[in-house]
């Protein structure tokens, strides 16, 4: 969550969202050899209540629009500019324009990261399936042809396809009449697969090779065998099947296998009578 330029950590309250922790001006990106850009983590700027929150979110936007460096495309974000003009001067530029005035962070703790594989009730009574597309590839496979099997899905299926930060697919909104037609569908193409280990659901790789002009490496093409390798590893110490390494492969100094998984991501509990999500 302090990886990006604008992160909102949900905050709940007896299970009713109230608000969010604002962070601000995080990236891990980087150019190799060039020492005026670094990785950076964001800056809690403190809670928002609810209401509140798209008008905070839009006094940031504008407030690097109006003072992000426009000459410098690898000085352009928003970290580099807090940390020119000062994080309370900026801080106080965003109060100013969302008309608010930031209150003290709510407390929090992360207890879990990547996304909820499977079926998962929304509040509203719909179910969302959320399917590990490797290297988020949707493609047929021998013997695994998952893009037929989208489109299988999409005949029926009335809600949203969303994709995930970790390059993950989200059936979102079936209904729970649609629920079992659309579960033996993913099953028979592949999409549902309970063998897949818990390793390899938290594994991800940047494209690399042959798609980013960037690239100075393998990652994507060379992640399956990898985890294949780390998996034996994790099998040889006898290291539990719901225990995993979050793995990260990157062809280049600029990590953005790291980046992809940092902003949505994430799922918490609070201490005491709060909750984060």
């Amino acid at each position: 969550m302090h990886a990006n330029d604008l992160n909102f950590v949900a905050i709940a309250d007896n299970g009713k969202l109230v608000g969010f922790n604002v962070l601000v001006g995080g990236g891990l990106a980087m150019t190799h050899g060039d020492t005026s850009t670094y990785p950076r983590r964001a800056d809690d700027f403190g809670f928002v209540p609810l209401e509140k929150t798209l008008d905070v979110a839009a006094a940031v936007v504008t407030t690097q629009r109006d003072w992000g460096n426009r000459s410098n495309r690898k000085n352009a974000k928003t970290k580099y500019t807090l940390d020119r003009v000062g994080i309370d001067v900026f801080k106080a530029e965003v109060e100013k324009r969302a008309g608010i005035s930031f209150e003290q962070s709510r407390p929090y703790e992360f207890t879990e990261r990547g996304d909820r594989i499977g079926w998962v009730e929304g509040i509203d009574g719909k179910y969302h399936l959320a399917l590990f597309i490797e290297n988020g590839r949707l493609l047929d496979f021998p013997g695994k042809p998952l893009k037929t099997g989208v489109a299988e899905i999409a005949k029926i299926h009335k809600g949203d396809f969303r994709m995930t930060a970790n390059q993950n697919l989200i059936v979102a909104k079936v209904s729970k009449s649609n629920k079992a037609k659309i579960e033996k569908i993913a099953r028979e193409h592949g999409l549902m697969d309970d063998a897949v280990s818990e390793q390899r659901k938290n594994s991800m790789a940047c494209v690399a090779f042959p798609t980013c002009p960037l690239a100075m490496a393998e990652a994507e093409r060379f992640l399956p065998s990898f985890v294949t390798d780390v998996e034996s590893i994790l099998d040889k110490h006898q290291i539990p099947s719901d225990e995993s390494i979050i793995l990260r492969i990157t062809g280049c100094p600029n990590g953005c296998g790291r980046a992809m998984l940092a902003e949505i991501g994430l799922v918490g509990k609070a201490p005491a009578d709060t909750t984060c999500t």
